[in-house]
């Protein structure tokens, strides 16, 4: 199945089974903002570095993009 970075990123991180098939239209964190929130989370462990927040949430969700296109390019 070839899915492009958008749509990859619209889709949910955690679907949920139901009847034994995925609902990839259930609630929660989409796997765009599930990225987004794990750069930020690593960005905040590492007390070196300046937290400016919103230029941090930028870089962030940019990392989150750069990863939903190579994963859309490998086919994943």
């Amino acid at each position: 199945m070839n899915i492009d970075a958008k749509t990859l990123g619209e889709q949910y991180a955690s679907p949920i089974p139901r009847d034994g098939v995925f609902d990839h239209g259930s609630a929660g964190l989409t796997k765009r903002e599930l990225f987004a929130a794990m750069v930020l989370q690593g960005l905040a462990a590492r007390s070196e570095l300046d937290l400016d927040s919103s230029r941090n949430a930028i870089y962030a969700v940019e990392c989150a993009d750069d990863l939903l296109a190579a994963l859309a390019k490998d086919g994943a």
